[in-house]
């Protein structure tokens, strides 16, 4: 069944096939108000069928940064931009995050 817990996947490079030496699994819940991840926090987490969308706080792990909205569609590697470019990928058959 759907559950409220989704997990995307952190890859080096743009086929994600490539993974960091650690940190690469990031777990976010959708009942948790801020959840941090290795290098950032994430409030708003939403899930939809085909996509997640959430609010990005670069370089803070309690949400208190400026937020950046961005939107991570399921199955599709995507890349994001930063000091490390980094790419992320939700595995579709392991995706059934709902939110309420």
């Amino acid at each position: 069944g759907a559950q409220n817990v989704v997990s995307f996947t952190v890859y080096t490079d743009a086929k994600c096939t490539q993974l960091p030496p650690k940190d690469s699994v990031v777990y976010l819940d959708t009942n948790v108000t801020c959840n941090a991840t290795p290098d950032s926090s994430i409030s708003e987490l939403t899930c939809f069928g085909d996509r997640i969308t959430y609010t990005n706080h670069p370089n803070t792990n309690d949400c208190s940064a400026d937020g950046i909205k961005n939107e991570l569609k399921v199955g599709t590697c995507q890349e994001f931009p930063g000091p490390v470019p980094t790419w992320k990928y939700i595995d579709p058959a392991t995706y059934n995050c709902i939110s309420k």
